[in-house]
């Protein structure tokens, strides 16, 4: 994958032909030091800064999807339009381009200028907001409330002791020693100060109480509100096992630097889990040179998500990186030795991880079950999907909760966070699913659109463009056949 600004392109302020411009199709170029695409989608000719605000991916080769553009790395989406950006993993807006039309000549000339957000008011807009979470989820919501134009108080809780992180980092090139700390943190501390935004941390919640509208933390602090949203996320699964104590859990950043820390005097690394998180972390100690087993029920790690063919294929690709697969099987006991399964195999280790994680919704029932949804809608109290798990409902006076935060991805960006206004109308986005990880090397990057998660969705939202470099023939050729964005291949 080239860099965005790797090939200039034309210089689009001197004007491109109107007709070289096809319909669904991406012109690079640039206007002075600025990348910029050129498209046309639904007749309508757009400008747009062609570097993903998330990673600095290349626009150019991402995805037009009506009046919006997906990043081709990550997934990130952004407005045609405006710049905005709609999706996960993105905050940021890409800028967009005053274009001019001149003897049959596209001009791209000067960035726009986004008009300011207008202050929410009204009955229905709360007089406070706080949020508890401080996760993806949460940060996403904070920031949007501001964006929106909400002026009131707004309190963010985390019961992390670091500012929101980009937790699937935490598992990746940051557990792999690649990336450096200060490339973790979501935002500086600052820009909480700058924005408002009341963040508290090592707040952990142990009781709501709807009816005086408090939250009270495990140190006895009452805080008040007028509008509640909670976006606890997931919990690590503890094991349940004699010697579970042992067990190194991934949650936090406090959590992957204990794990690099055990790392660099351990030689060998049990993970208990064959899907996402549990892989990457062990491509991630298979690239500090631990010796790697992987544990896991299943006959296939990701079958469930990605089928047998693709479960195959990553097996052989992280065995290939030196990574040793225990299936079929479970963890029964973890002692001195190491980890004994159930088949009574004992793996000798010195460094062990759990994967897996469920909701975090205990905080949530401390005073606040799920079945009562229109008394919380009374008490102006809202979920994100992590926490309550409803399903596609939007309640009290946080009118765009993030409705569902299977990963990060749901919860960031427009559509994905909450904003004020008891009854406002907002359009439901089409469900964005994970992409699938990047795992060890770039043969899975764009794995994507053969989910058999993404199949029962149906969505073009959801396609991307696989190179048949970047995948198993077999698979390609049926995606070919297909059309290329059609059916997707596979079980």
């Amino acid at each position: 994958m080239s860099d965005a600004t790797a090939d200039k392109g034309p210089d689009l302020s001197r004007g491109v032909p109107l007709d070289a411009l096809a319909e669904g199709r991406i012109l690079l170029g640039h206007v002075g030091d600025d990348a910029v695409l050129l498209t046309r989608s639904g007749g309508e000719i757009f400008a747009l800064g062609a570097t993903c605000t998330h990673y600095n991916g290349p626009l150019a080769e991402g995805l037009i999807v009506g009046d919006t553009v997906r990043c081709p790395l990550h997934h990130a989406c952004f407005s045609l339009r405006t710049g905005e950006a709609l999706r996960a993993p993105a905050l940021d807006p890409v800028a967009a381009w005053q274009i001019v039309e001149r003897d049959g000549n596209i001009h791209v000339t000067e960035k726009l200028t986004p008009p300011p957000k207008p202050e929410l008011k009204g009955p229905d807009v709360p007089a406070s907001v706080l949020i508890i979470g401080g996760g993806a989820a949460g940060n996403a919501a904070a920031e949007m409330l501001r964006r929106e134009g909400y002026a009131g108080p707004v309190t963010l809780l985390s019961a992390d002791d670091s500012v929101p992180v980009d937790r699937p980092n935490l598992s990746k090139d940051y557990l792999a020693g690649q990336a450096e700390e200060s490339w973790i943190p979501l935002r500086s501390a600052k820009f909480y100060e700058k924005h408002g935004i009341n963040l508290v941390l090592n707040a952990r919640i142990v009781a709501i109480d709807p009816a005086a509208k408090t939250v009270r933390r495990e140190d006895g602090t009452l805080h008040s509100y007028d509008g509640l949203l909670l976006a606890t996320g997931a919990d690590p699964v503890h094991l349940n096992i004699p010697g579970a104590e042992r067990v190194h859990y991934l949650r936090t950043l406090d959590d992957s630097r204990a794990i690099i820390a055990a790392a660099e005097k351990a030689k060998r690394a049990v993970i208990i889990g064959a899907s996402f998180i549990g892989l990457e972390a062990a491509a991630s100690l298979r690239e500090r040179g631990l010796d790697v087993h992987v544990v896991g029920p299943e006959a296939r790690p990701l079958e469930k998500i990605l089928g047998p063919e693709i479960g195959d294929f990553v097996r052989a690709l992280h065995e290939s990186h030196g990574v040793t697969f225990h299936l079929g099987t479970s963890a029964t006991a973890i002692d001195e030795r190491g980890v004994t399964l159930g088949n009574g195999v004992t793996l000798p280790a010195d460094l062990n991880r759990r994967r897996g994680r469920r909701a975090a919704r205990g905080r949530a029932r401390a005073g606040c079950g799920a079945e009562d949804r229109s008394r919380h809608r009374r008490q102006r109290i809202s979920r994100n999907q992590r926490a309550g798990h409803f399903r596609g409902r939007r309640s009290g006076a946080l009118a765009r909760p993030v409705e569902r935060t299977d990963h990060p991805c749901r919860a960031l960006g427009r559509g994905g966070a909450a904003g004020p206004g008891r009854g406002a109308q907002y359009p439901r986005p089409a469900p964005t699913l994970r992409p699938c990880a990047l795992l060890l090397e770039p043969a899975l990057r764009r794995l994507h659109p053969l989910c058999r998660a993404c199949r029962k969705v149906g969505s073009d939202d959801n396609r991307g463009r696989p190179g048949s470099e970047e995948l198993p023939g077999e698979l390609f050729q049926q995606w070919a056949e297909a059309g290329g964005r059609g059916d997707r291949p596979g079980p």
